[in-house]
């Protein structure tokens, strides 16, 4: 498979949950684990975000200057770590 295809698979696979995701639902730090970041976080309810890491070398928004992600929103970075003040997420891995 050439770069090109190998890319568009992953881009497909990112966009769909392919590698997977979490549910966030209490106040503690969440990690994404090594090799892998978070590139997406789907409010279920309205959200609060405490703390958030980026990914070393990307800009992600800041999203802790939020009032809050409203509940069905869908917000798109590249994290390591993400802790709530309230709400519950599902946030969504990406390999890196």
């Amino acid at each position: 498979m050439n770069t090109s295809s190998a890319r568009l698979v992953e881009l497909q696979e990112n966009g769909i949950g392919g590698n997977g995701g979490v549910a966030i639902v209490g106040t503690s730090a969440t990690a994404s684990g090594t090799g892998k970041v978070f590139y997406a976080i789907s409010a279920l309810t309205e959200t609060v975000v405490a703390a958030a890491t980026t990914n070393t070398g990307f800009t992600s928004p800041g999203i802790t200057t939020l009032a809050a992600i409203p509940a069905g929103s869908t917000v798109y970075g590249q994290w390591t770590s993400i802790t709530l003040t309230s709400g519950e997420c599902v946030c969504y891995y990406a390999n890196v």
